[in-house]
């Protein structure tokens, strides 16, 4: 009957791994073949210290990720103690609404009249209007 040892099953992968580590330690520590010699050093020195980078890029990585996520935290906590405030802003402004459009239109047409826009002569009095009502939508939603 055959005894089976599970320490000598080993990971296949891991041992090659293993395997071309120890060729590239040797190629480092060796000496002599010239230019190409030190060309295939130099080689075999960046991938042994290619894990070692990805290691610490990946650290980064994560240390930026958290610090994103704290922000974003700290920004949803900030917003939600203004959200009453800016509730009550929005509150105030709907009884403005109230009013006729016509008197908002020629309210803000006579308040807008030295902007860039009505200077420059390219829109009309109501094509800045429009303009006006669209922004306004999209500040809503």
């Amino acid at each position: 009957m055959v005894q089976l040892n599970p320490f000598k099953w080993g990971n296949k992968k891991k041992k090659k791994e293993d395997l071309r580590i120890e060729k590239l330690k040797k190629t480092v520590a060796s000496k002599g073949g010239g230019r190409s010699g030190s060309k295939r050093r130099q080689d075999a020195k960046r991938e042994l210290d290619r894990p070692a980078k990805e290691k610490a890029r990946k650290e980064r990585e994560e240390k930026r990720k958290a610090s994103r996520e704290k922000v974003k935290v700290q920004t949803q906590a900030r917003n939600k103690r203004r959200g009453s405030g800016a509730r009550n802003r929005s509150d105030s402004t709907s009884k403005s609404s109230s009013k006729s459009t016509s008197t908002d239109k020629a309210a803000w047409l006579k308040k807008t009249r030295n902007s860039p826009a009505a200077k420059s002569g390219a829109f009309t009095a109501d094509e800045r209007w429009a303009i006006y009502q669209r922004s306004q939508k999209k500040k809503k939603k």
